[in-house]
């Protein structure tokens, strides 16, 4: 079964079109590293390892922010499956739909660098067109 999600590929939507163009999609908040084979079962093991490095490199970071950082990280990192559809917006209104066709990878000194492959649909939603 399918399961739909949205994602900003950055504020404002700011690496949407090279994620289009790199077939990715991915998430950042500072956590510089490799996490291969560190993704736990569930988030909340996730953030109790995380969090504290995590506000080793931020320490002016609030714990909750932390968690959810961390949380977003693992989420598009393990949870979302090969197979899965991606909403995404594109900075013009539109949305881009991506299909999930692969597992974690890590992009050093890149954008987004923790990423998915996905492969991008041709066609793409108005936001006007979504309901809330």
């Amino acid at each position: 079964m399918k399961t739909y999600y949205r994602l900003y590929l950055g504020a404002k939507s700011a690496y949407a079109e090279e994620c289009m163009k790199g077939n990715f999609i991915g998430v950042d908040f500072g956590l510089h590293q490799d996490l291969t084979g560190k993704f736990l079962n569930s988030w909340r093991e996730f953030n109790k390892v995380f969090i504290p490095i995590y506000q080793d490199v931020f320490p002016e970071k609030k714990k909750v922010t932390a968690g959810l950082y961390c949380a977003t990280i693992w989420v598009v990192s393990k949870w979302l499956k090969n197979g899965d559809i991606v909403l995404s917006p594109d900075g013009s209104g539109n949305y881009r739909i991506a299909e999930i066709t692969g597992d974690y990878y890590y992009v050093e000194n890149q954008i987004l660098p923790h990423r998915r492959p996905v492969k991008w649909l041709s066609n793409s939603i108005e936001k006007s067109q979504l309901s809330e």
